[in-house]
């Protein structure tokens, strides 16, 4: 092995890994800087900067494949001044950007050394070259795939531990250049060590109880013959009474003496009892974790058997297996997750909440809210206040509320909220997303006040948090500050309490003055994953413009959002890139109608579509977000006059409501009327009637949205005018006129309202009705 020996180093080993193998790298960290170096069997060449132990080793923990673009100055300082760069290998790792230009930049700095890189092998293929292969491109060179690489893959019989284990002892020898005998020998006798120092402390505290058991008998016995011995000289002293006042006194001082000690006795025997009952108790304490540890360990690794198990069936390259999709797998496994005897409660709680989190977030809300269910039934039973039935509870009331089912959504919102307080009251971040969920939860049910008491407290332990935290150091909370934040303002500005949103907005604002202070005075480098944060502050305070009317203010905040947003996400495949395409194409579409011009339609068109086309690249394909989408850009069209484009929008977001479970949402009431309206146009009256008919009984039902029943009422109202029903298209357009008015009084839609009311009317009072 060639390497510059002179060369002091700070670190012995970079680690390098994928974020996907973050446990694996957790676990070899620790066992590398726990592991005592056999001194005497290493070459003084070879030992690390600590002599004694291998370390300092260094991992960053950061995700940094989620928010850097670069490497930072600190990463490059520390591959520079690293002797050994160890590279977890897998697919995944195999796969990711960050970890090959690690690579390259250490052999960059290390003179293109291969025999100083180590690579660990979790899982792959080296040198396969197809979706298996774990090496990253910069190692599939021969000095690394002709050489004996160390494996953390556990052998028949094993568990991971196991070959995580060998992997590190492999690791260790190499870099040591000592055999792996006497590696393993090292850890096996430290771990003797570890036993023997327990053994040693245990027989201490026995014999240690013990000398206090025989001291406070010894204590007793002797108060009991000094207080015979007081009772023999009261008799004498009493028959002595004339002769030895003096001597009565001695008896009676001795016998206070005998009862002190008596006394004295006695505490230190009570003191002793007390002792062995603490130490019984630390026995029985320590037995019940060490016990609970062990059912953890087993519930954690049948849970991942279960999955294991699950997506090996969607495998399509097994020989035997059936091209499945993913979702049609997971759907399967329900039943068998319903078959798991409750005596496995645990087990079969945690997998049923993974897979019903794992269903919610497809936007498959029946089946998980099923799962969910059974989970919480498995807690309420047997666990009921602790951290995972917190977590079980809280992900049920979140499918609740997706499932419009906003009753239950609050009962466990408040449960959340209730164990949380009572196990962890300090803990900020967690309140501001239960107190939110409980506000949500209220909103859905209309008890507008009770939600603005309830963001009112999620506000508070944002400030609490901020405060919390010196200037000098909120650097590193700053994104968490301005995520909440801006979704703040979105909730205030949801409930129409525009004032409070625009308080959180000039907050907020004051938070980006102090951090772009802060970094002209310290030069601080910017990290994008904060300023990343800042878009969705600049969409959420569009939204408040947007609400309030200043459309042309909104449309430039968007804009601004958008423009930092493709910074960081150049592929613009992002929940919050489509949101923003929607928000722009609204702005476009509200001053098409109020400026009247045909430009700022088709704009609202080319934003709608693009929005679409991110939601198809990230969602599955009947997802609810999709088939808004759909009817999003198919009502641009609309506008445009593009009418055969647009009903096939429309057709195709049908297409994905029907397969929804809860088809009696308002949302697609609105698709409903659309496909209606443009049948009109088409003078298919036939056509269009069933489709009003199915949104007004939507609408009707659902009544959770009055933007959409004005919507609805409207569409409506023009089918009875169409067909000379003009009694009936007066009573739904004066519904429409009634709501848009609660709305905003100075809606762009009013004019065309009132002028289709006014026509109605006429035609009223010509017809005869």
């Amino acid at each position: 092995m060639i390497m510059n020996q002179s060369k002091e180093f700070m670190y012995y080993a970079f680690i390098s890994y994928s974020r996907k193998n973050s446990s694996a790298a957790s676990y070899l960290h620790k066992g590398f800087e726990r592991f005592k170096v056999p001194v005497q069997k290493v070459e003084a060449t070879y030992l690390p900067p600590d002599k004694k132990y291998m370390r300092p080793i260094f991992r960053d923990k950061r995700d940094l494949e989620v928010s850097d673009q670069n490497f930072t100055g600190d990463i490059k300082n520390a591959i520079e001044n690293s002797r050994y760069l160890v590279v977890l290998c897998s697919p995944q790792s195999a796969a990711s950007k960050w970890v090959n230009d690690e690579v390259e930049y250490f052999l960059e700095n290390h003179d293109n050394n291969f025999s100083l890189v180590v690579p660990i092998i979790l899982s792959g293929t080296p040198g396969a070259g197809d979706e298996t292969e774990c090496l990253p491109p910069a190692l599939r060179k021969e000095e690394i795939t002709s050489r004996n690489l160390p494996r953390a893959i556990p052998d028949e019989g094993e568990n991971e531990k196991d070959g995580l284990e060998n992997g590190l002892v492999q690791a260790m020898s190499y870099m040591l250049h000592v055999k792996r005998e006497n590696i393993k020998a090292a850890i096996d006798t430290e771990r003797i060590h570890f036993y023997q120092r327990c053994a040693a402390v245990s027989v201490l505290v026995v014999l240690i109880f013990a000398a206090l058991t025989l001291w406070a008998i010894r204590a007793e016995k002797k108060a009991k013959r000094n207080e015979k011995l007081a009772q023999m000289n009261a008799v004498e002293a009493k028959r002595q009474k004339d002769l030895a006042e003096q001597n009565a006194a001695e008896a009676k001082q001795q016998k206070d003496l005998a009862e002190q000690n008596a006394a004295e006795a006695k505490q230190q025997k009570d003191l002793a009892e007390q002792n062995a009952a603490e130490a019984k108790q630390q026995k029985d304490l320590a037995e019940q974790n060490a016990a609970e540890a062990k059912q953890q360990e087993s519930t954690a690794n049948n849970s991942l058997l279960f999955l294991r198990y699950m997506l090996f069936n969607a495998n399509p390259n097994r020989k035997d297996g059936e091209n499945k999709k993913v979702i049609d797998v997971i759907n399967e496994s329900i039943s068998a997750i319903e078959k798991i005897d409750d005596k496995d409660w645990r087990f079969k709680a945690h997998i049923a909440t993974t897979v019903g989190v794992i269903l919610r977030s497809y936007g498959r809300y029946q089946e998980a809210h099923k799962l969910l269910k059974m989970s919480v039934k498995l807690y309420e039973k047997n666990d009921p206040e602790t951290k995972n039935a917190l977590q079980c509870y809280n992900n049920f009331g979140l499918v609740c509320r997706n499932m419009d089912n906003f009753k239950d959504a609050l009962i466990y919102a408040e449960k959340t909220l209730k164990i949380q307080l009572k196990l962890d009251p300090e803990d900020h971040r967690s309140l501001i997303n239960f107190y939110n969920n409980v506000a949500l939860a209220y909103k859905g049910l209309g008890g507008k006040k009770k939600a603005e008491d309830y963001f009112e407290k999620s506000w508070k332990e944002l400030n609490a948090l901020i405060y919390a935290t010196p200037l000098t150091d909120y650097i590193s909370d700053l994104k968490t500050f301005l995520s909440i934040g801006g979704n703040q303002i979105e909730r205030y500005r949801s409930i129409g309490d525009y004032h409070s949103a625009g308080g959180v907005a000039a907050g907020l604002g004051f938070l980006i003055m102090q951090y772009n202070q802060l970094k002209k005075i310290e030069k601080i480098e910017i990290n994008h994953s904060v300023e990343y944060e800042f878009s969705l502050v600049y969409n959420n305070i569009g939204m408040l413009y947007l609400d309030t009317g200043d459309h042309k203010t909104a449309l430039e905040r968007f804009k601004r959002a958008l423009k930092n947003e493709k910074r960081f996400r150049r592929d613009g495949n992002s929940h919050l890139c489509a949101f923003i395409y929607s928000n722009i194409a609204q702005c476009y579409q509200v001053l098409g109608r109020t400026e009247n011009t045909n430009e700022n339609f088709k704009k609202s068109a080319e934003y709608f579509q693009k929005s679409l086309s991110v939601r198809k690249n990230i969602l599955t394909s009947n997802h609810p977000e999709i088939a808004y989408s759909y009817m999003a850009y198919g009502a641009a069209l609309y506008l445009l006059k593009d009418f055969d484009n647009a009903l096939d929008n429309l057709l195709e977001c049908e297409k994905i409501i029907e397969q929804h479970q809860d088809k009696n949402k308002s949302a697609f009431a609105v698709c409903y009327n659309n496909i209606g309206e443009i049948y009109i146009l088409q003078n298919d009256l036939n056509k269009a009637e069933p489709y009003f008919r199915k949104a007004l009984k939507i609408i009707e039902k659902a009544q959770d949205d009055i933007n959409h029943a004005r919507i609805v009422y409207f569409g409506v109202g023009l089918f009875e005018s169409q067909r000379g029903h003009y009694k009936d298209a007066l009573i739904y357009y004066k519904k429409a006129l009634e709501i848009i008015q609660k709305i905003n009084k100075n809606h762009p839609d009013i004019k065309e309202y009132r002028k289709k009311l006014t026509e109605a009317e006429q035609k009223l009072k010509g017809s005869g009705q």
